[in-house]
């Protein structure tokens, strides 16, 4: 009677048990992973599990990976807390460089060779949290990598700042091909990461501007008072009918946004600031939302207004003066 009862209640514990197993080996196996394999890394995989510290034996890079801090250095007063933050840590000498992403991807290696060989019936949460740590152990690598690169992106998008193209929106957008650039970086083909990162950020830099160009001119109304504060004389050409009928046709598009969406058209594209165009950060502080949410309102209120123009067939020329 105690034997079944113990059977019962062990048989009810493995039964609680195994939904959260379940559920983390269903993560693991739909969860994406960035990495660069090599061939040196399947050499060592051959060898067992005691070759899961291969390529260790860099001072920063092993500090890195087991929870410390990276070095860090001064910089000089005056620039933005926010700067100051992103950039603290030294930049990575050539030998730091290379072992931090032979290390990183041959982690990332290791955990996908695990990952392959999961299912259900027979993993334990010991197998589970190794994988775990792996992975948590090649992002600490792979954020210092990041954190030791900020530096690179801040000169390449001070040169692409224009009145339209504020630098914190750069900044954002450099870093996310930073963060892209890091992923794909092939260690072993003999140069730096910085003469990669260079050619990836300045390529999606120019996107990004042209992105912003393109849109800029869909609202682009024609009536230069309104948005570009033309001169009185450039004002006399044009005619006090064609210039109620682009307002006209402003307005009946904006009726069809809600006020949060109307707030950030206006605000976007200068309808009620002679011209003076907000950023997507100013526009996500005062509605008190992320720049990214800003962003993503923006592009559904084009598409709002696009659509809204079609339906009550106003032509890309009524708008144009």
């Amino acid at each position: 009677m105690i034997a079944e009862n113990i059977t019962s209640t062990i048989g009810a514990v493995q039964k609680t048990q195994a939904p959260p197993i379940a559920g983390r080996v269903n993560r693991i196996l739909t969860r994406e992973l960035a990495f660069v394999p090599n061939g040196a890394f399947q050499c060592d995989q051959k060898n067992g599990d005691q070759k899961q510290d291969s390529w260790r034996g860099c001072v920063r890079v092993d500090r890195i990976e087991d929870g410390g801090d990276g070095p860090k250095v001064t910089l000089r007063p005056g620039l933005p807390p926010h700067l100051l933050r992103l950039c603290e840590a030294s930049i990575m000498t050539a030998e730091e460089e290379q072992a931090a992403f032979r290390r990183m991807n041959f982690l990332k290696y290791y955990y996908n060779h695990h990952r392959m060989l999961l299912n259900e019936e027979d993993s334990s949460e010991s197998q589970l949290d190794m994988m775990d740590d792996l992975l948590d152990r090649a992002e600490r690598i792979r954020n210092d990598i990041v954190s030791s690169s900020v530096r690179l992106v801040i000169s390449i998008v001070k040169k692409y700042c224009t009145p339209h193209c504020v630098f914190d929106d750069l900044l954002s957008d450099g870093i996310v091909s930073l963060l892209r650039a890091v992923d794909k970086f092939d260690f072993d083909r003999g140069f730096r990461f910085s003469t990669y990162a260079t050619q990836i950020i300045h390529r999606d830099l120019w996107r990004a501007i042209a992105r912003d160009q393109k849109s800029r001119a869909r609202f682009n109304t024609g009536n230069k008072v309104f948005l570009e504060g033309q001169t009185e004389e450039e004002n006399s050409r044009v005619g006090e009918h064609n210039s109620g009928g682009v307002l006209n046709a402003i307005s009946q598009l904006l009726e069809h946004l809600d006020d949060r969406e109307r707030m950030i058209i206006s605000g976007r594209f200068g309808l009620e600031t002679s011209g003076r165009k907000e950023t997507f950060v100013a526009l996500g502080k005062k509605l008190g939302i992320s720049k990214e949410r800003v962003r993503q309102l923006a592009e559904r209120a084009v598409s709002k207004l696009q659509s809204a123009a079609r339906q009550l067939g106003i032509e890309e020329e009524q708008l144009i003066a």
